[in-house]
């Protein structure tokens, strides 16, 4: 933002082009971030979670008649058992201790995210970092072998647009990439310079989303948004890692890229990673 003789305030991007800033709306990027679970540990028979409405109810009983007690927060974080409750005809999840020790509170499941394992995966090794994302809870956790050690919301593909389930491996990383609709897309757009990008299927990547704060919710075009601070923190636990200085990498045969899984709960998915060097040819990343 700086000033500009005749036009007052402008906003320039990286090529000298300029808007005047009075037809701009600044938006604020998402401070949301997730947990590390070794510098916050879950108790244990309990699951972590965020609240993912802003009409968020805590309630005394499972039922939509019980007194409410408070709303909490969106995106606030709270831990909750796993096991759903019917009552009033609603679905509830429970949050112990949240009257007060020993005193469980009770939310709609609809308003809440929570992490649960999936499925146990054969052929990753003791200790293999890997990626696992669950598009019913909406959440993502790097995982260490079979535990994980970071657990966040994200934002999956909604509409006519759904993220594909599978396993893959990420096979091209960015810095910065812009992101565009494909042709004649009704719902067109461009993203310039969006950061933390990681492919890892044809057109569909992690990347961070600075545009938007509805992490927990489906919003994409298809790829997986993180908010920028998960973005970056991911990008940083996966292979091939970026050397200091560059701008891009592909997986090579000395460093294979890291697994990913995309799944809904417990279901299986199909196996579609390549071969090294086929997803180059077939799944050079051009549009989100």
């Amino acid at each position: 933002l700086r000033p500009l003789g005749g036009f007052g305030k402008v906003y320039e991007d990286a090529d000298e082009q300029v808007v005047p800033a009075k037809d701009m709306k600044p938006e604020k990027p998402s401070e949301f971030a997730g947990r590390v679970l070794a510098e916050a540990p879950v108790a244990e028979g309990r699951r972590p979670g965020w609240i993912v409405s802003h009409e968020a109810l805590l309630r005394a009983e499972p039922k939509l008649k019980a007194p409410t007690v408070k709303q909490l927060e969106f995106h606030a974080p709270v831990e909750v058992l796993p096991e759903l409750r019917s009552g009033g005809g609603s679905r509830w999840i429970t949050i112990p201790d949240a009257l007060g020790a020993g005193t469980p509170g009770y939310i709609e499941a609809s308003k809440v995210r929570w992490f649960e394992a999936g499925p146990e995966l054969s052929d990753v090794a003791a200790g293999e970092t890997w990626i696992d994302v669950d598009l019913q809870q909406q959440m993502l956790a790097v995982m260490q072998g079979d535990a994980p050690i970071f657990v966040t919301l994200i934002s999956s593909g909604a509409g006519d647009n759904p993220t594909p389930r599978g396993l893959y491996r990420i096979w091209h990383k960015q810095a910065l990439g812009d992101m565009r609709s494909l042709p004649g897309d009704p719902d067109s757009y461009t993203v310039e310079q969006v950061p933390w990008v990681q492919y890892f299927h044809r057109r569909f990547a992690f990347h961070a989303a600075f545009w938007h704060n509805k992490f927990g919710r489906k919003r994409s075009h298809g790829c997986i948004n993180l908010s920028p601070r998960d973005a970056a923190r991911v990008f940083g636990q996966t292979a091939p890692v970026m050397p200091g200085g560059w701008t891009f990498v592909y997986e090579h045969e000395d460093e294979p890229g890291t697994t990913v899984r995309i799944r809904r709960g417990d279901e299986g998915v199909p196996d579609r990673r390549r071969a090294l060097g086929e997803a180059v040819a077939a799944d050079e990343p051009r549009e989100d």
